[in-house]
């Protein structure tokens, strides 16, 4: 993507104090970090908390209820044979254990910006209790405090309901090589054939991930200050 083509995606908010950008994947960019810093080195980053097996589990429903993952079993797609090498941007993420190094992730914008740049919010923090998560997130921002009407939440689990469907929405929007505009027509199809709601994770599965990211998660507790250690008990 050009630069142009990123800063036009802002020309009708008009001039303001702060544009904000929500955007997963930065922390899973290799270039992100450094490329923020560049172009605003002013910038505050927000990283959510959230345990990575529960991510990447997340993750998986949601690339076989779009068509991007052809394995519909979380333990064979996490710990079967390698994919093919493949650059494009949502394909990499495919390799859910290096999708999920949130540590190695994060340490890339705690050594980009000075730490009162940097904030970590807690996913359940932000579910169990909304309003106290946000007013402290905008008061470490410098912010005013000012509570939301309104807390409703968003994108709430879904799971495949039929997969054939699914998957034949996702070709008949596009293929390894879709364009952006594509792949959101694939995942608008994809919902359709989709329910509320998750199948329950293997136990064994949660443990042989963590074990996997135990070194990783350790990481990220010190690079973000937060004691993670429930993660590590599975």
């Amino acid at each position: 993507v050009e630069l142009s083509d990123y800063l036009d995606l802002f020309s009708t908010l008009g001039v303001a104090r702060y544009y904000v950008d929500a955007t997963p994947w930065y922390l899973y960019s290799a270039d992100a970090a450094a490329s923020i810093r560049r172009m605003s080195p002013d910038a505050h980053i927000v990283i959510n908390l959230r345990n990575p097996v529960a991510v990447l589990s997340s993750l998986h429903t949601r690339h076989v209820l779009v068509g991007l993952e052809p394995e519909p079993d979380f333990a064979r797609a996490v710990f079967g044979d390698p994919r093919p090498p493949d650059p494009t941007e949502f394909r990499r993420s495919l390799d859910y254990l290096a999708a999920g190094r949130f540590g190695e992730q994060a340490l890339r914008f705690t050594e980009a910006f000075p730490p009162e740049h940097v904030h970590f919010v807690s996913m359940i923090e932000m579910a169990q209790q909304p309003q106290a998560a946000h007013l402290a997130l905008l008061e470490s921002l410098g912010l005013e405090a000012t509570p939301l009407d309104d807390y409703a939440r968003y994108n709430e689990a879904k799971t495949v309901r039929n997969r054939a469907m699914s998957w034949a929405a996702a070709r008949v929007a596009g293929s390894r090589h879709s364009s952006r505009a594509r792949r959101a027509l694939a995942s608008r199809l994809a919902r359709r054939f989709a329910v509320a709601g998750r199948d329950p994770l293997d136990p064994e599965v949660a443990q042989r991930i963590t074990e996997e990211l135990r070194d990783d998660i350790l990481l990220l507790e010190k690079a973000s200050g937060r004691d993670l250690s429930r993660w590590l008990q599975v």
